[in-house]
């Protein structure tokens, strides 16, 4: 290798350094972190339907987020059973966990009090009660299944730190129907009114 070249050499080798060692600038500051606390009311369909919710939302982008959360019904064995009909109808919603990540539908944010719509959807586990008078007269007698959720949700927030929270979802799961020894695939409605603080 002559001079030259190897003065070529170490002058690439010095361009090399210097850009691996140079400073990368964002062309965005980063999103600061964002959490907010939720509790409410829980309501879901069939006798003694009232509860109460709770969970945590951390913002991982700016339209997207993560909700963890649950719900839990005070009278989860109502006094009343059912016969005949649909086996689906036999089952009550009454306690639940879930991780539902959510999509925030984008849009221009008034001064003083921000709203968000978001889309959300997830896994999660319930506790139902299956009112077959067989089963509806035994004590603290809950199914435990796997289930899923989906649902549009309303947030209105003021000075972006305290407001409210509305949901509207659907739970989806599917419990072992002893009368039959099937599965029964059952649908369930759920409403929440919440408060938020956001920190």
């Amino acid at each position: 290798m002559n001079a030259k070249e190897d003065s070529l050499s170490r002058a690439m080798m010095i361009i090399v350094l210097w850009a691996l060692g140079a400073e990368a600038y964002a062309g965005r500051p980063p999103l600061t972190p964002q959490i907010q606390a939720h509790g409410g009311i829980s309501g879901v369909k069939g006798p003694g339907n009232l509860g109460v919710s709770a969970g945590v939302e951390s913002r991982m982008t700016r339209y997207i987020n993560v909700d963890l959360g649950g719900f839990y019904t005070f009278n989860a064995n109502p006094d009343e059973s059912i016969e005949g009909g649909d086996p689906s109808s036999h089952f009550r919603l009454r306690h639940g966990a879930y991780v539902a990540p959510g999509l925030r539908l984008p849009h221009r944010q008034p001064p003083n009090v921000s709203w968000d719509v978001t889309l959300r959807g997830g896994p999660g586990i319930v506790w139902s009660a299956d009112l077959t008078p067989d089963h509806a007269t035994l004590e603290d007698h809950l199914e435990l299944d796997a289930g899923v959720m989906g649902g549009l949700e309303g947030q209105v927030l003021y000075r972006d730190q305290v407001g409210l929270r509305a949901s509207a979802r659907a739970w989806f799961f599917v419990p072992f129907y002893v009368e039959n020894l099937t599965d029964v695939p059952v649908l369930t409605p759920q409403v929440t009114t919440e408060l938020v603080w956001k920190f």
